[in-house]
């Protein structure tokens, strides 16, 4: 005849935020006590060790999937966005956000239906806005020849090289603000002249 087994009691839930509070604080304790005895003489790499570099990973990891939801293995793992935003939370806080994810969208049906047309309409507006930072107001056609008629100009009023990589410099530090004043002052000099 088998003895008949007590229930299980649940834990209350006064039992059940101590054993947090427990688990938090010792995690703490882990991840600062851990690395201060594996730096203690005779430091040698074996068994010893490497149990207490394990337990502060594993503390630093709970801690962390404590605060922010999960591990950090899925962050380092490379989860995708999808997973870690927390299900039925479909609201984005800016349009700029919202865009994004229409974009992110019509790639991925692009990739799946196959067409190609989507794909590179959703393609085409980022190369503008790659061609707007890479080549700010400047026109993408020929603009080799245009610099290279600027530097030539720049050595025949007696500027040395360094004189003109340092304009160019100053140009892209003050985002051509150094050319739009110096056109400017050319403008009003121009016009002083005529008077």
């Amino acid at each position: 005849m088998s003895h008949p087994q007590e229930p299980t009691r649940q834990p209350t839930v006064d039992e059940t935020e101590r054993y947090k509070v427990t688990l938090h604080r010792a995690a703490i304790a882990c991840l600062f006590v851990c690395p201060a005895l594996a730096a203690l003489p005779p430091r040698k790499l074996d068994f010893y060790t490497i149990s207490l570099i394990g337990m502060t990973g594993f503390s630093g990891n709970y801690l962390y999937r404590e605060s922010q939801g999960q591990s950090i293995w899925k962050v380092i793992g490379g989860s995708k966005a999808e997973d870690m935003r927390p299900k039925g939370d479909t609201s984005l806080p800016t349009d700029k956000a919202r865009e994004f994810q229409r974009q992110m969208k019509l790639q991925r049906e692009a990739r799946t239906a196959g067409d190609n047309n989507a794909l590179e309409a959703t393609q085409g507006d980022k190369q503008n806005i790659l061609e707007q930072v890479y080549y700010g107001k400047e026109k993408p056609e020929g603009w080799r020849e245009r610099r290279a008629q600027e530097d030539q100009k720049a050595l025949a009023e007696g500027k040395g090289l360094s004189d003109i990589i340092l304009d160019q410099i100053w140009d892209v530090w003050t985002w051509g603000k150094h050319k739009e004043a110096q056109l400017v002052a050319e403008v009003k000099s121009e016009g002083d002249k005529k008077n």
